[in-house]
């Protein structure tokens, strides 16, 4: 079964396009199976999900023990993996907080821990530290400052022996937190992320809306240590979930434009962001602020999120250097959030697309460079970015998946070909070949073998080729024939052909406009179902048949 996948729960609550935090749902891998914790179907509690296929499939687990979750108020969780238990923080209503533990050696529910009582129905984020305590992260009951009430964040710690301790204050305690000292400012906290190093450092994340994003550290002694900035004032919006490498943190966030923001783990840690882009400018809005992965084989980062205008899943990576570079449509979707996990081979992500929950993953071990030689027959599927230098003799089917390919392809076996996403093609290839081109391309064809051919994406084609050839092009193209075999062209959408072929060609110009330049030599068939502008220079014998506006000048 070919990837998204549908999870049947639902996402609700966690999180929304609005800027409001989103917890971690997942994936989470344990015992060669993927897990992700979602709301359920019902929408008023929240359930473990399984797959034992890579994500293909996926089934409820221990339905009848789902732990509830408030049906109004506070509906945030946020989970954290450690073994083979996921712990959940959760509000179990708007008053109280309890860590739910599903334990995926057995798939079943754990036994509740309940939590402290609180008054706010703000979002609830936590982490497990290797003591076995756990630390939880929260909006507290507001302060009233001048007559106003301004929203204020709280910790609590979970001791191994069972006993709670706080709440302190987040902003406004010294460093050893005593209890209940609120900083008196007219300013509104929220909590909108946590991490945890090697280390027990459990880094808080907290936006002022509107003015900056800061981060205080928490250490294992069970003190803060002082607060860091990491946006200049007014430069603020929605922010993603943090992630960590071997030596630095990650988060991205939402200012003037989708900014990275990263620093080496320490007590205090000194934060520095780059801003990525999409198709050369910086992204300046996202409905799904990024999630990101670290890839430790290839010491690369990763970012996944979603844009306003498309509303598709895009990725982007720092190259193992830091230096964040233009970003590659992964999925086209309606996406408004979007959780992502390193996992084996790659970056597993869960995503809701317009009201359901789906699974990807972009895979590691697919973003490879071929250099294909091969005299074998082969199959491959390759979901990453791929660069092919192509030079095989024997027959080949591939399906190029999930990110862009360029290949140079100088094979003389016969090929079958998908391309899923828009691929460079320098085609020098001498073997029959059928190629499906489902979004955008950029092809130079002097192949000399019959080819059939779908477009679905826009497609920039020069054609010199030899061999005869049946294509399809569904949407826009500009076409530069000078191709020397006959050719049956099927063109629905709006394009440019410039053609000085030498071949009989059959063309249906069908739905939308489209502007000739015909100097070809040999006969052609043409149907024209939308408005046509010919300029028609050819010397070979003609059938026209315009159905819509024409301009002919013959």
């Amino acid at each position: 079964m070919a990837l998204p996948a549908t999870i049947t729960g639902e996402w609700t609550g966690n999180g929304n396009s609005g800027g409001d935090p989103v917890g971690k749902m997942g994936p989470f891998e344990s015992g060669g199976n993927l897990y992700v914790i979602v709301n359920n179907e019902a929408g008023n509690g929240i359930a473990a999900y399984k797959s034992t296929d890579g994500g293909d499939t996926w089934s409820i687990q221990d339905s009848a023990s789902s732990p509830a979750i408030g049906s109004t108020g506070r509906r945030n969780f946020h989970c954290y993996q450690s073994g083979t238990n996921i712990y959940v923080y959760k509000g179990h209503s708007s008053t109280v907080v309890t860590i739910e533990t599903f334990q995926c050696a057995s798939d079943t529910w754990g036994t509740q821990i309940a939590g402290p009582t609180i008054t706010s129905n703000g979002p609830v984020f936590g982490a497990y530290r290797s003591d076995g305590s756990h630390v939880i992260f929260y909006q507290g009951a507001t302060q009233s400052v001048k007559g106003t009430a301004y929203s204020r964040i709280k910790l609590h710690y979970y001791t191994s022996g069972g006993t709670w301790n706080g709440p302190y204050d987040v902003v406004g305690s010294a460093n050893s937190p005593p209890a209940n000292t609120l900083p008196g400012t007219q300013q509104n906290y929220d909590p909108v992320g946590i991490a945890i190093d090697s280390s027990d450092r459990v880094y808080l994340f907290y936006r002022l809306p509107s003015i900056s994003l800061q981060c205080r550290v928490f250490l294992s002694t069970n003190v803060f240590t002082t607060v860091q900035q990491l946006t200049a004032n007014n430069d603020i919006g929605s922010i993603g979930l943090p992630h960590l490498s071997s030596t630095k943190i990650y988060i991205p966030g939402m200012g003037s434009n989708l900014r990275i923001h990263s620093a080496t783990l320490a007590d205090t840690p000194t934060w520095s962001n780059v801003t990525p882009s999409v198709g050369g400018s910086p992204v300046s809005s996202v409905n799904a602020t990024g999630q990101g992965a670290y890839n430790s084989s290839a010491t690369k980062n990763y970012m996944i999120f979603g844009r306003i205008g498309d509303n598709d899943v895009y990725i982007n990576d720092d190259a193992g250097t830091d230096t964040w570079g233009g970003a590659t449509l992964v999925r086209a979707a309606t996406v408004t959030n979007i959780n992502a996990t390193k996992i084996t081979n790659g970056i597993g992500f869960i995503y809701n697309d317009a009201g359901t929950v789906k699974y990807d993953k972009f895979s590691f071990s697919n973003d490879p460079t071929i250099n294909d030689t091969s005299t074998g027959s082969e199959t491959r599927t390759l979901s990453g970015q791929t660069t092919k230098a192509d030079s095989s003799t024997g027959s080949e089917t591939q399906a190029f998946a999930a990110v862009p390919a360029t290949q140079a392809d100088a094979s003389t076996g016969d090929e079958s070909q998908t391309f899923v996403n828009g691929v460079t093609l320098a085609d020098n290839s001498t073997g029959a070949e059928t190629r499906e081109f489902t979004a955008d391309a950029s092809r130079a064809d002097s192949s000399v073998a019959n080819e059939t051919q779908a477009h679905a994406g826009q497609i920039s084609q020069t054609d010199d080729s030899t061999g005869d050839e049946s294509q399809i092009f569904v949407n826009g193209f500009d076409f530069a024939d000078t191709s020397t075999g006959a050719e049956t062209h099927a063109l629905d959408a709006a394009g440019t052909i410039a053609d000085t072929s030498t071949a009989s060609d059959d063309q249906l110009l069908a739905a939308d406009a489209d502007t000739l330049a015909d100097t070809a030599a040999a006969g052609e068939t043409q149907a024209a179902a939308g408005a046509l502008t010919e300029s028609d220079e050819c010397t070979g014998d003609e059938a026209h048949a315009v159905n819509g506006a024409s301009s002919i000048g013959d």
